[in-house]
């Protein structure tokens, strides 16, 4: 019985775990790919309208500086071109986050997300690469309402997927000690709850050996098992032989009727 309440027990705190920590940890992952989603989008276009002021200008020697320098501090890809699609500057050295380096002169008009971007709307989503899996984020660099250019940013989507795989083991560490601790809670619990049982037990084997059982057993487990009946004292000395007649006094002479 001690045993089928201890399962009982740590099943339900199991359920309880697995109902809490499972949407915790799912819905830990999307919000780090929303807020991994979030920087991405505000540092393009932050670099598209730094990309737009040297277009503008006339500055396209700086560009390439300016895609290096915040790759090289981020991780990140920085692809730029111009109102046409051209390629004027890309950071990628090796294929990491995507196919290689674009040279300079490059038509990218036909892909999807820049053609979006020159027509003044901004996407993001994920590509599938050689690579693997990306985030790219497309920013047009505006002027008012004239599009000079556009910008792409592309992380590789290992980034947030490294973060995100951090936190299930914490959590089954967290679960761990939940459950040892509601293990040794249950099991103290069952014990106790059990005792009068045991107590009966050991009673009856008493009974059966011959033997008196302990009249402290009955005291023991919850208050309301223990607060039944303690076992009736033993009879007073002479107890049930008040109506016997004595072993000395001699028999009664039978009664005759004499017939009337």
């Amino acid at each position: 019985m001690t045993r089928r309440l201890l399962l009982s027990y740590v099943g339900l705190v199991l359920l309880a775990l697995a109902a809490l920590e499972i949407p915790l940890g799912l819905v830990y992952a999307d919000g780090e790919r929303d807020r991994f989603a979030a920087s991405v989008e505000r540092d393009a276009a932050m670099l598209a309208e730094l990309a737009e002021e040297e277009i503008e200008e006339g500055n396209l020697a700086a560009l390439p500086d300016l895609a290096r320098q915040y790759a090289g501090r981020t991780g990140g890809r920085v692809v730029v071109v111009d109102r046409s699609g051209l390629v004027l500057a890309d950071s990628a050295t090796d294929s990491a986050t995507g196919s290689g380096a674009r040279e300079a002169g490059t038509d990218l008009s036909s892909e999807p997300d820049i053609a979006a971007a020159l027509d003044n709307r901004p996407t993001i989503g994920t590509q599938a690469t050689p690579a693997g899996e990306v985030l790219s984020a497309a920013m047009p660099g505006t002027s008012g309402a004239t599009v000079r250019g556009a910008l792409r940013l592309t992380y590789p989507m290992s980034a947030v997927t490294e973060r995100v795989q951090t936190i299930w083991p914490a959590l089954a560490l967290g679960g761990g000690c939940v459950l040892a601790t509601a293990t040794l809670i249950a099991l103290a619990l069952a014990r106790w709850v059990t005792r009068p049982v045991r107590a009966l037990e050991a009673a009856t084997a008493a009974l059966a050996d011959g033997r008196e059982p302990d009249p402290a057993l009955s005291r023991l487990g919850p208050p309301n098992c223990a607060a039944w009946p303690p076992p009736s004292p033993a009879p007073p000395p002479g107890y049930g032989t008040c109506c016997m007649p004595s072993a000395r006094s001699p028999p009664r002479p039978p009664t005759s009727s004499k017939p009337r």
